[in-house]
């Protein structure tokens, strides 16, 4: 993983050692992903079969509503 740093910084990991949290990692099959800004990662109603750890930037929770109205529901961040 190349941003192991932000990884064992995260609350997750936080207390575990470097070589338990690239355990930890292989054992979750963990992938890194990086998003465009304005990308949608899920769309409401999508199955999530995956957890997330955001290592940087934001992730907007937002709802659209019939009308094309957006609400901001939530901010999330590392």
């Amino acid at each position: 993983m190349r941003n192991l740093a932000a990884i064992m910084d995260s609350p997750l990991f936080r207390n575990l050692e470097e070589d338990e949290v690239t355990k930890a990692l292989e054992c979750f099959q963990a992938v890194e992903r990086e998003f465009w800004k304005q990308e949608y990662i899920l769309n409401a109603g999508d199955p999530a079969a995956t957890i997330g750890v955001i290592l940087s930037g934001n992730v907007s929770i937002v709802s659209n509503d019939f009308w094309g109205n957006r609400t901001i529901i939530e901010q999330l961040g590392p």
